[in-house]
């Protein structure tokens, strides 16, 4: 294996091993690792500015390029202006896309008021939108959120 056919061959050190944790469902199928970064770095909603890089001689090194290193760069400027809740739930929408107002409250340790306040503050400045309604309504990171690529 190299870093030219790393997508397309599998390969393992010991099959016993891999064949007795995949019938336990410790792991899922061989080799499908590599296609599976590869995938959810294309249908990922951030954008990257570069695509994942394998380089290699005897052996193989990747290096994936996070999403939090591109959106925190094109929104620098407005982290600045948040308070560190804020902060806190911005670092929170990026890792898992979406938000409530039950996980405001508590991974910032805060009331409910304090909660609205804050995600309407958010809302206003154009980092996050309302999505749903009623016990059904959460926040995503903003479509017109500035400088996103």
């Amino acid at each position: 294996m190299n870093e030219r056919n790393i997508l397309e061959e599998q390969y393992s050190r010991n099959p016993v091993i891999v064949k007795s944790l995949n019938k336990i469902r410790y792991i899922e199928e061989m080799g499908e690792g590599w296609n599976r970064i590869f995938k959810e770095v294309m249908e990922y909603s951030l954008k990257f500015s570069r695509l994942p890089q394998i380089k290699g001689n005897s052996r193989v090194v990747a290096t994936i390029f996070s999403p939090e290193m591109d959106t925190e760069k094109n929104i620098e400027p407005i982290v600045s202006q948040l308070n560190e809740r804020q902060k806190k739930a911005l670092i929170y929408m990026i890792r898992n896309r979406k938000m409530t107002s039950t996980e405001y409250t508590i991974i910032n340790k805060v009331s409910a008021a304090t909660a609205k306040r804050d995600l309407n503050e958010l809302v206003k400045k154009v980092i996050f939108e309302i999505t749903g309604k009623g016990k059904a309504t959460y926040y995503v990171l903003s479509e017109r959120l500035p400088n996103k690529q």
